[in-house]
This record gives C-alpha cells, sequence and structure tokens, in this order.
C-alpha cells in the first residue's frame, strides 16, 4: 500500500478503551509496513507515550464532549481538511465520535475511501440509551432536541461509508438491526499476551475491572459476593475492584451495608501491568457490564488463565464459552452467587477452564491475530 491511511479519532484522555485499541492497530500496521498517521484533539502523554512509533497529530485541545468543539467545529474541520490534503492518504479509518468527521471530509473528497470502526451498539447520544441517562439536566435536554437531527444524519453517515468494520458480532448485528448495514469485516481488539499471561501463583480473591458506573453492575457483584460470603462464613475469599468512576461512594456504602468491607478491596485505577498481575493472580473474574461488544477486561482475564463469570448478553457471551473458559449467568446477584459457589467448590474444573482459556486467548485473542485481519483486510481494498 503506497499512500497512507489516517486514523481519526475524537482524543487520548484515558488508558485503554477505544484508545487502546487506535494505538495497538496503529502500532501493528506500521510493523507491517502500512504507513499509518493518527489525527485527534486532546492528548493525554501517559497514554501515547509508551507508542513511540506512532505520528500523532493534534489538532484541538477541546474535546468531543465540550459543547464549545461543536460549536467551533467548522474551525476544527477547516483545520482537519488542511492536515488530511497534507497527508494524502488512500483511506481514512474512523473510530468513535470521529465517524462524524470523516463523514463531513467524504463530503469533501469522494475519492477517498472511507472506514469505519464501530466500538458500540451504535452511535452515541442516539441509540446508547445508557449514555444518555448518564448524561447531566442541561444535556439530556440539548440531546432531546437534536436527538432527531443526529439520527437522521446517522443514515446518512452509515449511507456514505465505503467499508465498516466491527469490534464484534454483537455491534455488527445491532448495526444491521437499526441502519439495515452490513459490516465487512469483524476484528476484534486484541490482548497483549506478552503482559496478559498465566501466573504459577494464585491468591485467594476473585475480581472485576471497569469504570465504576451503573452500566457495569458491580453492585450486583458487590450483593452477589455478599451472598457468598454469607453462606460461606468461613471463606476467606476477597473481592478486588479495579477502576473508578461516579459509582465509587455508591458502592463503598453499599459494601459497609452488606457488612464485608474487610473482605472488599477498591485498588482505584491500574495499569496495564498491575491488572495482569491482578488479574493472573484471581481464582475468578467476574464481569456483568450488559452493554459491551466485546468485553477487553474478560479477554484480559483469560489471557491470564483466570476463568471468568459474565454475563450471557452481548459482546461478553461472544467470547466466554459456557462451562469451557467459565460461566455465564444472568447478571442477577443470586447468579453470581450460586456461580461463585458452583466455581470455587470445584478447583479441578478451574484448572481445565484455566488451561482451555490460555489456548483460546493464545488461538483467537492476541493482538497480532487480529492485526493481521486487520492488515489482510486494508490490503484487499
Amino acid at each position: 500500500m503506497n499512500k497512507p491511511i489516517v486514523f481519526l479519532h475524537p482524543h487520548f484522555l484515558k488508558p485503554g478503551g477505544a484508545s487502546k485499541v487506535v494505538l495497538e492497530q496503529a502500532s501493528g500496521l506500521i510493523s507491517k509496513g502500512i504507513d499509518c498517521v493518527i489525527v485527534t484533539t486532546k492528548i493525554n502523554p501517559e497514554v501515547t507515550d509508551p507508542y513511540k512509533n506512532l505520528k500523532i497529530i493534534q489538532l484541538s485541545d477541546l474535546t468531543t464532549g465540550n459543547l464549545f468543539f461543536w460549536l467551533t467545529f467548522p474551525i476544527f474541520f477547516f483545520k482537519l481538511i488542511r492536515t488530511i490534503n497534507h497527508i494524502n492518504p488512500k483511506i481514512i479509518y474512523c473510530h468513535s465520535l470521529a465517524i462524524y468527521w470523516g463523514y463531513f471530509y467524504k463530503k469533501t473528497d469522494h475519492k477517498i475511501k472511507l472506514v469505519y470502526y464501530l466500538h458500540d451498539l451504535g452511535l452515541p447520544y442516539t441509540d446508547l440509551k445508557v449514555e444518555i441517562k448518564s448524561l447531566n439536566w442541561f444535556q439530556k435536554n440539548f440531546v432531546g432536541v437534536i436527538s432527531p437531527i443526529l439520527k437522521t444524519l446517522n443514515k446518512n453517515i452509515f449511507a456514505l461509508a465505503d467499508y465498516i468494520v466491527a469490534n464484534s458480532k454483537t455491534s455488527a448485528d445491532y448495526l444491521f438491526k437499526i441502519y439495515k448495514r452490513k459490516v465487512d469485516a469483524i476484528v476484534w481488539p486484541g490482548v497483549d499476551t506478552n503482559i496478559f499471561k498465566p501466573s504459577k501463583i494464585k491468591k485467594d480473591y476473585v475480581f472485576t475491572v471497569g469504570r465504576l458506573e451503573k452500566s457495569k453492575n458491580i453492585d450486583k457483584i458487590i450483593r452477589g459476593f455478599s451472598l457468598y460470603r454469607q453462606n460461606n462464613p468461613k471463606s476467606k475469599t476477597k473481592l478486588l475492584i479495579v477502576g473508578e468512576g461516579v459509582e465509587r461512594n455508591n458502592l463503598l456504602k453499599l459494601t459497609s451495608e452488606e457488612k464485608i468491607e474487610k473482605y472488599v478491596d477498591f485498588l482505584g485505577r491500574k495499569d496495564s501491568k498491575d491488572i495482569s498481575k491482578i488479574a493472573s493472580q484471581a481464582k475468578l473474574g467476574i464481569f456483568l457490564g450488559a452493554y459491551e461488544t466485546f468485553g477487553i477486561a474478560v479477554a484480559e482475564s483469560l489471557a491470564c488463565g483466570t476463568p471468568v463469570i459474565g454475563i450471557n448478553v452481548n459482546g461478553v457471551k461472544e467470547i466466554v464459552s459456557d462451562k469451557m473458559v467459565g460461566k455465564l449467568v444472568d447478571g442477577s446477584s443470586n447468579s453470581v452467587f450460586y456461580a461463585l459457589t458452583n466455581m470455587l467448590s470445584q478447583s479441578k474444573i478451574l484448572y481445565k477452564m484455566s488451561f482451555n482459556a490460555v489456548t483460546f486467548a493464545k488461538q483467537k485473542l492476541s493482538w497480532s491475530i487480529q492485526i493481521e485481519k486487520l492488515y489482510n483486510f486494508f490490503v484487499s481494498i
């Protein structure tokens, strides 16, 4: 491929998630000989510094979450056009809200190949009700006013795209259901199996990782763990919770009400190496995020050889084979309790699941495998 690929991504503020996917995909493609340039807004150096081989162009200090960004969008868009024209790419590869940027650019240059990568169930503020619920009063009313406009725009956006890549079958199915558009490829987010790998040491705890917000259902994990403690009072098993978010105080209060404070540790935000150590030494990972299209934390747990209790919906069930690498549950506190009781009492089954999880991760989840899929897709177009 002679011409470069321009990645468009809204910002790089937090580690993990969509930002991690963009950085890993660009870095992986560069290692295979494809020139890639990332264009974005605000950057947190802690997120991007590990990727020394990447060229990242920052066009604004404002992020897409800032209303003033959209009010001044014509100024940003002029910079975007000038930047992309200077790079002269063959392909524009859009992630998250930058899909809107790519759509408007395509209107100015019909020859450019426009590719979207879907991280979510549809687009923000129109399709994702859970995101709308998390907005403040002013934001909800503003979204309510512009939502009809955005829904019409979204239909045009997906109609104009030359190609669409989904991060899972879950997001691909949702896109077809809502917008009647089929995807051209499915490329999972990967796992760095050099970092996320098994440990010979297993300690007496279970864990979860994620933003502390209602959609992750961490309160149900805590209640399910509390039920386990009530029925197994001699157990020394602890629950470790990795992450930060708006629900932290409510979750701390819940552990106090359940009288399990000394058995639950809130560890805050951790980097990949710390999470790997926690995941690899745990007996189980528990993930109840009902709106996950893939579940990167779930994949990382499996790569560490740690079986998973996962909610039986969307992206989690796509990578957790029930009774092979973990247990799928309905997401209620009772289902977590029963799964904990059953799995922690059967060490031989846990060992077999751990072996299966590591094998599955090596064969399906590593970044090298997913980058190869993406590379072949881009070469084919």
